[in-house]
C-alpha cells in the first residue's frame, strides 16, 4: 500500500458550528450597540469624527444583522 492513502486527507481546522454562530451573535449584539451609540451622538460630535446625521441614520436603519463581513469572522 503506497504511504500516501494511509494518510487522511488534509482539512484545516473549522470550529464547531455553535462557536462559528456564538462570535456572529456576539458580533451582531456588539454592532447594534455600537449604531446606537452613534444614533445618540449630536450633529457636531458627529462632525467631528467626520460623519453627517444622514449617514448616521442609514447605518442605523439597518437590521441587527446585517454585520460588516469581516466584523464577526476574526
Amino acid at each position: 500500500m503506497p504511504a500516501s492513502a494511509a494518510l487522511p486527507a488534509f482539512r484545516p481546522h473549522q470550529p464547531p458550528v455553535w462557536s462559528r454562530v456564538w462570535r456572529w451573535l456576539c458580533a451582531a449584539v456588539a454592532i447594534h450597540h455600537e449604531r446606537r451609540t452613534l444614533d445618540a451622538l449630536d450633529d457636531h460630535l458627529l462632525a467631528d469624527i467626520g460623519l453627517e446625521r444622514h449617514q448616521v441614520t442609514a447605518e442605523c436603519g439597518r437590521a441587527f444583522w446585517d454585520i460588516p463581513t469581516g466584523a464577526w469572522r476574526g
